[in-house]
């Protein structure tokens, strides 16, 4: 998964989108926005394992590292897809995870009809921008492909070059 977010909705909870244009929300602010008591390793946890989410389609995961009191420690963040942010607040069965729930309803219909018919220009250039943000990073990709490749092919040429030098001369 690309690890490159923008914020694209900043209200009750975050709503992230990468370069593939998938929407995702930042399951440690979704529990602290939900005002969950528990501990966010476990309850992620729990509910993965409860509600048989799966790795890579409800969510994915991201390794990292936090500096706490001066000490590096590994930390992992939990991104979900919004069916998957839906489905927790509903779990959640109370007020708050009504009011994130219809939060995240409402932000899908928005980009959902902005896509189907957009409503003023401001729409379209927003569109636009973001078609225009990820074919500058898949150009970019294919640039550094295209580095990596031209510098295999000239250290492949020189294998052959000191092969052929080796056993014809």
């Amino acid at each position: 998964m690309d690890e490159n977010f923008k914020v694209i909705e900043g209200d009750i909870v975050p709503i992230y989108q990468n370069s593939e244009g998938e929407k995702l929300i930042n399951a440690r602010e979704l529990h602290i926005a939900l005002q969950n008591k528990r501990k966010f390793s476990d309850w992620i946890k729990q509910r993965i394992e409860k509600y048989e989410f799966v790795e890579n389609n409800d969510f994915f995961k991201r390794h990292n590292f936090v500096t706490l009191e001066n000490l590096k420690r590994p930390q992992t963040d939990y991104f979900l897809t919004i069916d998957m942010a839906k489905e927790l607040c509903m779990i959640e069965n109370n007020i708050v995870g009504r009011q994130i729930r219809k939060y995240f309803i409402e932000v899908e219909k928005r980009y959902k009809s902005i896509i189907e018919s957009p409503q003023s220009i401001f729409d379209v250039m927003h569109m636009a921008l973001n078609q225009i943000e990820e074919n500058e990073k898949r150009l970019k990709n294919v640039e550094n492909i295209s580095k990596e490749n031209t510098q295999e092919i000239k250290e492949i040429k020189h294998k052959i070059d000191v092969i052929i030098r080796k056993d014809y001369c």
